[in-house]
């Protein structure tokens, strides 16, 4: 029943998005999308099991010295991101090879959440709760580390609504927060499948400039 409940949302939602398409290419794009799911549950059940050989053979970077270069002016990095292809891969494929810590909403379940944190941090990604973002995120980034951030959820009081698709929809505010307190780059990331390996792309994201003023706090 769950799965059919999600099925009719995934349809009505690619309806809404797609309308030019007809049912047999929306029904397409769907199975597309449960496939990926299937991959990604199947992945994690044996993430505990993965190894820094294993990600450099499946996961591939490209651009990726945008990224260095805005490491380079040591002011951190807000990595922006976004659940595509398998984005907890993605965060600790990141995390073997910078500082990476990733701003999480707590599971439901505690038991489920210790183990999604513990997983997470085999290759010493830092988990940061969302209550705490923003303090803690900016002592990150004066360390020269790099900040997870995915955009599309609402992750604490002060999110915002904007238009996707003639639907109000949430995103954080806090990749645009901590940019204009620290000036640090944000770079955006997007992970996708490639047969059995996984693209993870940097591109630079050049936010508008600002003449107004943060508190520090």
């Amino acid at each position: 029943l769950l799965v059919a409940s999600r099925a009719r949302l995934i349809h009505g939602n690619l309806l809404l998005a797609l309308p030019e398409l007809d049912a047999n290419q929306r029904l397409a794009i769907a199975h597309d999308f449960w496939r990926n799911i299937t991959w990604n549950v199947l992945e994690w059940l044996k993430i505990s099991s993965l190894t820094t050989e294993w990600i450099r053979r499946n996961v591939l970077f490209e651009n990726v010295q945008v990224l260095d270069l805005a490491l380079g002016e040591g002011r951190g990095v807000l990595l922006h991101s976004g659940h595509f292809g398998n984005w907890e891969l993605c965060a600790m494929a990141i995390s073997t090879r910078y500082q990476v810590a990733a701003v999480v909403r707590p599971q439901k379940n505690p038991y489920l959440d210790a183990w999604h944190n513990k997983n997470r941090g085999l290759f010493n990604m830092r988990i940061l709760n969302h209550h705490q973002a923003v303090r803690e995120t900016q002592e990150w980034l004066r360390n020269n580390g790099c900040v997870g951030i995915l955009m599309d959820q609402n992750l604490y009081k002060g999110g915002v609504f904007v238009d996707f698709f003639g639907k109000p929809a949430a995103t954080t505010s806090l990749t645009a927060l901590l940019h204009l307190r620290t000036q640090s780059p944000i770079i955006g990331v997007y992970q996708r499948r490639q047969g059995l390996k996984h693209i993870v792309r940097f591109e630079r994201i050049e936010a508008p400039s600002w003449n107004g003023s943060l508190g520090k706090n």
